[in-house]
């Protein structure tokens, strides 16, 4: 039997405890709920993919490619250091810098919220895969790519003068 939306509620504001835990509620059903509320038709389809602190799913969507939609740990993060996050990554992004920031799905917002989840939605891209046959991490996929100079266009980090943008080695 679902759990009412005030018992998953009082969950999410509970501490964890050896009975709940934070995602408990974040069910597959949850995750088709929360894209449906914010205009994504999906086609049910949900793939979990690797994130240490949040929850990240693949989901199938009606007519289209699927999206990548991220669910924030609750209590972990406030709403502005999210937003903080997401416009650092569309700064980046409008720069050319190959990341993927979160879409503007009303034209404006980019954090949703859902039954007590803070979420986002993601074009699906393509990323590297690890070197598994170099395990040590001595490969070049894990060196340090040199670096060719700045970039005057992107705001640098509080308390610093600029920030070096670095670009593979053709």
């Amino acid at each position: 039997m679902p759990a009412s939306e005030d018992s998953q509620q009082d969950a999410l504001d509970t501490p964890k405890t050896a009975d709940v835990h934070p995602y408990q509620f974040l069910t597959p059903e949850t995750v088709l709920e929360a894209m449906e509320s914010v205009g994504i038709c999906t086609d049910a389809r949900i793939l979990a993919l690797n994130s240490y602190e949040n929850r990240v799913y693949q989901v199938g969507v009606e007519d289209g490619p699927p999206v990548i939609a991220k669910f924030y740990r609750p209590q972990r993060w406030t709403r502005e250091q999210i937003l903080e996050e997401h416009a650092f990554a569309k700064e980046l992004a409008d720069l050319e810098i190959p990341v993927v920031p979160p879409l503007l799905l009303n034209g404006r917002d980019s954090l949703y919220d859902y039954q007590g989840f803070s979420f986002s939605v993601f074009e699906r891209r393509a990323g590297r895969a690890p070197d598994l046959d170099n395990p040590a991490g001595d490969g070049p996929l894990h060196r340090p790519r040199p670096c060719r100079g700045r970039h005057p266009a992107f705001s640098a980090p509080a308390g610093t003068d600029s920030v070096t943008v670095c670009h593979r080695e053709s």
